[in-house]
């Protein structure tokens, strides 16, 4: 099944590419297992969407409306692969950081022998440096942004025969599934 859906998403995708400004757009798209309402772009020109919420969307409409948002993204280079290394540069330099500021405190409450929290505290440093390094490089879009891929996604539904009135729904549903989450994250998720 994971094969069909991919070929599926990648087809309905190729038709919306097809379309845009931008020619040579290298975007596939992966799905991930997961009952979220996620999808996103990454500067690499993949698009990950997960299982929940393909199957919240009732039709290719739907399905076209998100490829076409996130698709839009990539397009107009919202996530630029410099500003992107720049950030994982950053954000590693400030991860050493944080091991090497652990460690001198350990190393000052033991006297310098650095053997009160072990090896095991030290990959626990790392795991949390590297935590906070996945954290600073998802994509978190302006308002602005959201909005420029939402105006070209929709264009590009209508020059690929789709209907744009489903950009307005899969938005709805977004929301609506924000809103459950938010009243119980239990049961949001599938």
């Amino acid at each position: 099944m994971g094969t069909t859906w991919r070929l599926y998403l990648n087809g309905v995708l190729a038709k919306l590419l097809a379309q845009s400004p931008v020619k040579g757009v290298p975007a596939r798209v992966y799905i991930r297992a997961s009952g979220d309402w996620a999808a996103k772009s990454t500067a690499d020109a993949n698009i990950y969407v997960a299982l929940g919420t393909l199957l919240r969307l009732d039709n290719e409409d739907e399905v076209a409306a998100l490829l076409g948002h996130e698709a839009s993204h990539i397009i107009l280079g919202h996530a630029n692969a410099d500003v992107v290394q720049g950030v994982q540069q950053r954000a590693i330099q400030l991860s050493a950081l944080a091991v090497a500021a652990q460690g001198a405190v350990n190393a000052n409450k033991t006297g310098g022998t650095g053997k009160a929290s072990g090896g095991s505290a030290r990959v626990q440093d790392q795991s949390r440096a590297l935590l906070l390094n996945t954290k600073l490089l998802s994509p978190a879009w302006s308002r602005d942004q959201e909005r420029d891929a939402d105006r070209l996604g929709t264009d590009l539904l209508i020059k690929a025969g789709y209907s744009p009135q489903a950009m307005a729904s899969l938005l709805r549903k977004q929301k609506t599934f924000e809103t459950e989450r938010a009243a119980d994250p239990q049961e949001a998720t599938i």
